[in-house]
């Protein structure tokens, strides 16, 4: 499935209007786009809201960090985001997700433990 970038509207994280299932996040950063999943691992949070803060993308619920390079999972590295290619399509950037592709939520991957209080990613 090719799903449009759509426009940014000078934002750094935007959700991408076509995509419900897998819900898909994109991100500008170091002057690439990027996409990723668009729900948090820790809590199924839309990260609509997300932020680009310290060079980690951030979830604006329970500020679960991931890094925008390759969606490691920063405050859990057990959830990451899941990384998708992004294609050019005459002229126009699309994600290309794999068909069947849906997307994760906390019980296909089971509990997860939310971190020590004060724990931080280990790039910083």
């Amino acid at each position: 499935m090719m799903v449009p970038l759509g426009d940014s509207r000078g934002r750094a994280c935007w959700l991408l209007e076509a995509s419900r299932d897998p819900l898909l996040l994109a991100v500008k950063f170091e002057g690439t786009v990027r996409v990723m999943d668009g729900l948090c691992p820790h809590a199924d949070a839309p990260m609509a809201l997300a932020r680009i803060a310290h060079g980690d993308v951030v979830c604006p619920l329970h500020w679960w960090r991931f890094d925008p390079r390759t969606g490691a999972g920063l405050t859990d590295p057990a959830a990451p985001l899941r990384m998708y290619d992004v294609v050019l399509m005459d002229g126009v950037p699309h994600a290309d997700i794999p068909d069947g592709t849906r997307s994760l939520n906390r019980l296909s991957r089971g509990p997860r433990p939310v971190p020590e209080p004060g724990r931080r990613s280990a790039r910083h």
